[in-house]
């Protein structure tokens, strides 16, 4: 637990830190109307997150599929990609990647979120 502890607390603070533009500060800021919701804004902040996570070696993969389509089989169903379940079929399945997945190190925390379109 002191571990999950440091870490979040190190999380929180690099998310608050100047030194990457305190982005956490910033959106809370902007969710209250003191501040101006400017898309540049947003991409600043946001891309000041992700580089946050990065520096904590969180990192997405799997991002040169999103917004492609994606097989699978139904056995790899929220294995290999999540999706709702009820919408697998048996065998092969098809859908359009919308998410990428996010790892830890070598560790998989959030698969790929893969959207199945019924027809």
């Amino acid at each position: 637990i002191s571990q999950y502890n440091r870490a979040l607390t190190d999380l929180f603070r690099k998310m608050c830190d100047f030194k990457y533009s305190s982005p956490l500060n910033e959106l809370y800021l902007m969710s209250t109307g003191a501040k101006e919701c400017t898309p540049e804004n947003v991409k600043g902040i946001i891309q000041n997150l992700i580089f946050i996570l990065s520096s904590m070696n969180i990192v997405p993969y799997e991002t040169g599929n999103v917004g492609k389509k994606v097989k699978f089989y139904d056995d790899e169903a929220n294995i290999v990609y999540a999706v709702e379940d009820s919408k697998v079929q048996e065998g092969l399945n098809q859908g359009i990647q919308v998410y990428p997945g996010w790892k830890y190190k070598d560790t998989e925390l959030v698969l790929p979120k893969v959207e199945i379109k019924e027809d």
